[in-house]
């Protein structure tokens, strides 16, 4: 995927209204005063077995509220390893309705790669990812329907302050449609190349809605629809 950053439109022309907006979701995807019910989740055999941490914090938020909202503080710890070694966050979401016949789904989360502490390699990246599953314990993958978007690292990506958005507006699943229970929503950070350096993010404001399209330029924020304030990546 490209990685360009761009300003997203004028607040002023954003029409705020309950008809047509998706549901969202993800439990607890903007971290309110805890991580819970995310948790983290590490690679393993055959890929790289890696380690890390992921707590709540609320230094770090995408709308910069100083108390209540936070952010997952995610770090890939130090190892000699290989390329898809990951360690993020992820969270098994049961499916409004389910089972549920799903035509089209629409995800993104949005990250900060602060610059200092962060080695500027371009040996890691970022991603975001989905896979659907027939019962409602993310166990039975449902066959082809996953997807993930990411970017990688790179120097112009490293910054103290800035925001960023990863995702799919439209994920179409295999067919015509499948049907679905639940959904795993992951996001990590892994690398892509031979590395020793540990690498750490933060993730805020993760959604996921199926069958209805969501206005990128909106979140979903304790209930409401709110304008974002970063930027995104395409």
């Amino acid at each position: 995927m490209r990685t360009i950053a761009r300003p997203l439109a004028s607040l002023a022309l954003v029409t705020l209204t309950n008809s047509g907006w998706a549901q969202n979701a993800v439990q607890n995807s903007t971290f309110e005063a805890t991580l819970v019910p995310w948790e983290g989740i590490a690679s393993a055999a055959p890929d790289p077995v890696a380690t890390g941490t992921a707590v709540w914090t609320n230094a770090r938020n995408l709308d910069n509220m100083p108390t209540g909202s936070g952010a997952s503080d995610t770090t890939l710890a130090a190892d000699v390893q290989g390329a898809n070694a990951w360690f993020g966050i992820r969270q098994c979401v049961v499916l409004p309705s389910a089972p549920v016949a799903i035509t089209e789904a629409s995800y993104e989360g949005g990250f900060l790669a602060p610059a200092t502490g962060n080695p500027s390699d371009g040996l890691a990246n970022v991603t975001v990812e989905i896979r659907f599953f027939s019962d409602t314990t993310c166990t039975t993958f449902v066959s082809g329907a996953g997807g993930s978007q990411g970017a990688d690292l790179t120097p112009a990506l490293l910054s103290d302050t800035q925001w960023y958005t990863i995702g799919d507006p439209q994920f179409l699943p295999p067919g015509a449609s499948i049907t679905a229970s639940s959904a795993e929503v992951k996001a990590y950070v892994r690398t892509v190349g031979t590395t020793s350096n540990a690498y750490r993010l933060y993730f805020d404001q993760i959604i996921l809605s199926v069958n209805t399209p969501v206005d990128v330029d909106l979140v979903f924020k304790n209930g409401f629809e709110v304008p974002r304030r970063h930027w995104e990546i395409e």
